[in-house]
């Protein structure tokens, strides 16, 4: 499909101007015109950078909103055409709202909102659709749009408590980084000739390795700026062309990183357990949730091991048993599991699943950034006094030794 720079003109007579994607000249026109906007011009653009596509990419709080408009608006009565319309208005992300007029189109000319949904796998996951499509065989589509929402904001709540996590340190880090460098790359060569002079050229040998990073960092600096984007670039494309075996290996990586790995798991774990609550509260079938969520947890180690289960479960095991037998899982997980098949009540034997990981990464979180504050503060203070003691040290040592 190809994506049409435009320019437009509102009712009041104000111009518009955007990018969208469009099947043609008349499709464009059309998703204009649900937005009140009369096509002036336009041009084609058949490639789009993979970079601008991500960044045009609807955020979670696009998608929230969007859930609890239309879970209130159908819950009071309203159809869900004019709710879609209503939301076309408010929406403020562009790209996001050309996609709802579109889907307005879709559903004015005969389709069901979860086909609707589905021609835009980048914004609407095949989870999201496959909710949508159960709680539109139920007739239960406020409440299955009331669960994405909480579902969705849960997940974002999630994702905003890791960065936090993760900023610190960063910051802290670049922050050391840019206080080594100064005192590296200036300080220590203009004290070099005169430490080298009042030592007599007899240096300790921690000092003879301070100055040798200083006149290596001096003459080579521009290594500094080449490595790290070396470095990114190699990242990036070895992400972008790996094999799904490299993919799931870099993936369990993650999961055994030092103190981050086992909160990574348990995040892993919470978004599948959610995910399958939900739709196996929604009457979609154990084996189709299964493959649904699997790829939920967000880890290609855990959706390998959910895939495994689906096949033992296919096999006539149970859904305890098969997961029993994958060790991923902790007995926890495996508990709920067996509890949950005796009574009956296997989605709420999930939800509890998740809410016990929920308050685990929570204490996780907090107990990471416990330890993450002092240990940069240890760190930092260790390299000022090896730089301190490395370049005292040999004035002490001379003055030490002056008779008076």
């Amino acid at each position: 499909m190809p994506t049409y720079r435009y320019r437009a003109v509102t009712e009041s007579g104000q111009l518009r101007a955007g990018r969208t994607d469009a099947l043609n000249l008349a499709d464009l026109e059309s998703r204009l015109a649900q937005l009140r906007l009369e096509l002036i011009e336009a041009h084609a653009r058949t490639k789009q950078s993979v970079f601008a596509s991500r960044g045009a990419g609807v955020k979670p709080k696009d998608l929230i909103t969007f859930c609890l408009h239309l879970a209130q608006v159908t819950r009071a009565g309203i159809s869900l055409l004019e709710g879609l319309k209503d939301l076309v208005d408010q929406v403020e992300h562009p790209r996001f709202r050309v996609i709802i007029g579109a889907i307005v189109e879709a559903i004015q000319s005969g389709t069901r909102l979860a086909d609707a949904l589905a021609a835009y796998p980048r914004t609407f996951d095949h989870t999201f659709v496959a909710l949508v499509r159960a709680g539109e065989q139920s007739g239960n589509i406020p409440q299955t749009l009331q669960k994405l929402a909480a579902a969705l904001k849960w997940r974002d709540e999630l994702r905003s408590s890791f960065k936090k996590l993760l900023i610190y340190p960063a910051f802290g880090l670049t922050i050391i980084g840019c206080v080594f460098l100064f005192l590296m790359i200036y300080l220590v060569p203009q004290l070099a000739g005169f430490i080298r002079t009042m030592s007599g050229g007899q240096l300790p040998m921690q000092t003879q390795i301070l100055l040798g990073i200083s006149g290596f960092l001096v003459n080579h600096w521009w290594l500094l700026l080449a490595v790290p984007g070396a470095v990114g670039v190699a990242v990036l494309l070895l992400l972008r062309f790996a094999t799904e075996a490299l993919r799931t290996d870099f993936d369990g990586l993650k999961l055994r990183i030092p103190l981050i790995g086992a909160t990574l798991k348990k995040i892993a774990l919470a978004r599948f357990a959610s995910t399958l609550g939900m739709l196996y509260a929604s009457s979609i079938p154990v084996l189709s949730a299964l493959d649904l969520s699997a790829g939920a947890a967000g880890n290609r180690v855990l959706t390998k091991a959910v895939m495994e289960c689906k096949a033992r479960i296919a096999d006539g095991l149970t859904i305890a048993e098969s997961f029993e037998q994958a060790e991923l899982f902790p007995k926890l997980v495996v508990r709920m599991l067996r509890i949950g098949e005796l009574t009956g009540e296997l989605d709420k034997a999930l939800e509890n699943v998740s809410y016990f990981y929920d308050r685990e990464i929570a204490e996780s979180i907090e107990g990471l950034q416990a330890i993450v504050e002092p240990t940069l503060t240890v760190f930092m203070g260790s390299i000022l006094g090896w730089l301190i003691l490395s370049m005292l040290g040999p004035l002490y040592d001379t003055i030490s030794k002056l008779k008076i």
